[in-house]
């Protein structure tokens, strides 16, 4: 059954357990104003408004104006602006940058690389685990006890590692000191509102939510011990009814084990139980209705085998030679569900725990197959092929102008250095003269074989010698030419600058290679050639992600110029307490390597996606993110053991183990799964490639 945990004065007056039904409900009797809705996903969020006031709309022709939605993050987001309203969001970008930050400010046992700062893995993997363990509310001070153990020789401490734990401990620290009073990031506001909750709860939620009389909780499938304080806090607010409602069937530990720990925390802060749609027991399990219903009671359930053969005709599987196989064979079976009227385009929703192994596929075959779809993939940023153009352009500075940065980029079809440069003669030359770097290199290279030439034009008298020394001298002026107009436009770049002047020079250079209107530029060739209705929707797709990455790095180089203004601040402070006296407050100039390092780690972690064109096809996106959705039709797809369920990897980088971490980790795709099962009204078909290559897949 559902499971209503619930506290304060009211209960709930109508069923639960269908959404909409109860806000609308709610909304023609009384109105939604005293009501907080806390949802699991943005996506949820946003399906539920647009189905709510589309819904509405038809039903009483006006609209449903101001729902009171939230996602976690939004409603803690919306606490902490009554504590500390200045502090900005570190974003997952600010975030790498700090802890590359950090690593490089105090000295690293395990991390470290002799004489080089750390590589960027390593300072990606240590950002995961902090981020990690600040979710689960872990703090330097429970590092410190973990020391501890292992320095008395604890038997706990049998399997730590004391090198990484003590680097993770200074990393760590040194993170939070840098956040300081700028930035905070998302484990940090839980920490402040379960704070300002613990002392003050009803001063913080009233400065917040003055009318707020119900907070409703629906359907979310896990919470991070930090989130069930808040929810136990929230419980000692007066006037304030807390309603959370979870799927869930008590005995069924393969699948729920791990809201065991959730519901007793919660129980144990106040909380009581009780069932929203109690099954007849005297039902024979072998007869149980619905599908739901029966996969909640007995899904990965190994104790006792149940089988319910009234659902066979609904869950299918099919077995595809390759991935690339699959997808095509997805692809028609999606053309035979909307031609066979089983469900319309829109209601039938593709998902898969590997989208990283699908996106490419899936925006290539369901073109060519006519079938609109929204992919909801996550780009990484660097990855990009019109930044990492833009990032050649700045390493040629970097490298000392590097034959192969020169090279790659003016010859990018995304950046236009003018019509003075080159790109064959600087190539032809380079390789002719062996140039391998320096501007002062190509310079004294190209001029003093020009020298050479004119000497043999003074003394050749054949014409073919002339001719060919001739051909020779003029691909050398055009590299000279090119390497000039090269170096004038990245000249800002060959000084020191101040954040401010590093970002108006790139935002300046940007203009100067003419990125926008060259991203406008390769759909206008692309038109010149024929193409069918599926070479457009792909060339729509990179023109939409070039456009979108674009200004995420825009919003991100905004974002790093706070950093860097911020380290600008701190070194002015050191110079002032050394040069006290100096009454002129000199500026504070860094070299473009130390801009560059900082946008090239942040970017590494920084993702952008393509808008989604909603009511315009079929769904292809992530198993977590179908959480609180239905559709008639589900297609699981990559149905391959060691990526779903996934391969248990230990943190190696956090230097002790943790318990129960394979277990916790088995049951959230267990849950995630059972979410893909229910999400289909009619049919779930499951689909899997038996090889990679020549690897055996199972």
């Amino acid at each position: 059954m559902s499971l209503l945990l619930h506290q304060g004065p009211r209960q709930p007056d109508r069923p639960l357990l269908d959404l909409d039904d109860y806000i609308l409900g709610v909304d023609q009797v009384e109105g939604v104003d005293d009501h907080l809705i806390v949802m699991p996903t943005r996506r949820r969020l946003a399906e539920t408004e647009r189905r709510l006031t589309k819904r509405q709309t038809a039903e009483s022709g006006r609209p449903l104006l101001g729902l009171p939605l939230y996602t976690i993050s939004s409603f803690v987001t919306e606490l902490y602006r009554h504590i500390a309203p200045g502090r900005r969001d570190a974003t997952m970008e600010i975030q790498i940058a700090l802890i590359e930050r950090a690593m490089q400010n105090i000295d690293l046992g395990y991390f470290g690389r002799k004489g080089r700062g750390p590589a960027l893995g390593v300072v990606e993997e240590v950002t995961r685990v902090i981020a990690g363990v600040r979710a689960d509310g872990i703090q330097p001070s429970d590092f410190l006890v973990d020391l501890d153990l292992v320095d008395r020789g604890s038997p706990k401490a049998e399997r730590f590692d004391r090198v990484k734990l003590q680097d993770l401990y200074n990393i760590y620290s040194e993170y939070l000191r840098l956040l300081g009073d700028t930035w905070v990031d998302h484990p940090g506001r839980m920490v402040r509102v379960n704070t300002g909750l613990f002392n003050d709860p009803e001063g913080l939620m009233r400065r917040a939510f003055p009318q707020a009389k119900v907070l409703l909780v629906h359907d979310h499938t896990e919470f991070t011990w930090p989130e069930i304080d808040m929810l136990v806090h929230l419980g000692r607010v007066t006037d304030l009814s807390i309603w959370i409602v979870f799927d869930y069937a008590e005995g069924n530990g393969p699948l729920y084990g791990n809201f065991e720990e959730v519901i007793s925390r919660l129980v144990t802060g106040g909380y009581r139980r009780k069932g929203l749609d109690p099954i007849d027991p005297t039902v024979p399990e072998q007869e149980r209705r619905p599908f739901s219903h029966h996969m909640r009671r007995n899904l990965f359930r190994t104790d006792r085998r149940i089988e319910n053969d009234a659902f066979d005709d609904r869950i299918n599987v099919y077995s595809f030679r390759t991935r690339d196989e699959e997808v095509q064979g997805i692809a028609g079976l999606v053309k035979s569900i909307v031609v066979n009227r089983i469900a319309p385009l829109e209601r039938i929703c593709i998902a898969t725990e590997s989208m990283q192994e699908y996106t490419d596929l899936f925006r290539e075959h369901l073109p060519s197959h006519g079938i609109p779809a929204v992919v909801t993939a996550r780009y990484r940023l660097e990855q990009n092929g019109m930044i990492t153009a833009r990032f050649s352009a700045l390493t040629i500075v970097a490298s000392n102008y590097a034959r192969r940065d020169v090279l790659r980029a003016v010859t990018s079809p995304y950046l236009s250095f003018g019509e003075k440069v080159d790109a064959a003669a600087l190539a032809d030359v380079a390789r002719s003269l062996r140039i391998t770097r320096g501007y002062g290199s190509w310079r004294r290279r190209i001029n003093q074989r020009i020298e050479f030439l004119d000497k043999r034009l003074a003394t050749t008298l054949d014409a073919d010698d002339r001719r060919t020394v001739a051909i020779e001298r003029r691909t050398l002026e055009r590299a000279s030419e090119s390497i000039i107009a090269l170096h004038d436009v990245l000249d800002d770049f060959e000084r020191h600058l101040t954040p401010t002047g590093f970002r108006g020079a790139f935002l300046q250079l940007i203009a100067r290679l003419s990125i926008p209107q060259n991203i406008l530029d390769l759909r206008r060739n692309l038109r010149q050639r024929p193409r069918t209705p599926s070479d457009w929707l792909r060339i729509h797709d990179e023109m939409e992600r070039d456009t979108r990455a674009l200004a995420r790095f825009l919003s991100l180089l905004d974002e790093l110029t706070e950093l860097f203004e911020r380290d600008a601040e701190e070194k002015r402070k050191e110079t002032t307490i050394e040069e006290v006296g100096n009454e002129k407050e000199e500026p504070i100039l860094s070299p473009l390597s130390y801009y560059l390092d900082h946008v090239r780690v942040a970017a590494a972690r920084s993702y952008y996606g393509i808008r989604e064109k909603h009511d315009y096809g079929m769904l292809v996106t992530t198993l977590d993110e179908l959480q609180g959705l239905d559709y008639d039709v589900v297609i699981l797809c990559g149905m391959i053991d060691g990526e779903f369920p996934s391969r248990y990897l230990p943190i190696n980088f956090l230097g002790k183990p943790l318990e129960k971490t394979q277990e916790r980790q088995l049951r959230r795709e267990r849950v995630a799964f059972y979410t893909g099962l229910t999400a289909s009204r009619d049919r779930i078909f499951l689909t899997h490639p038996r090889s990679e290559g020549e690897t055996e897949l199972v």
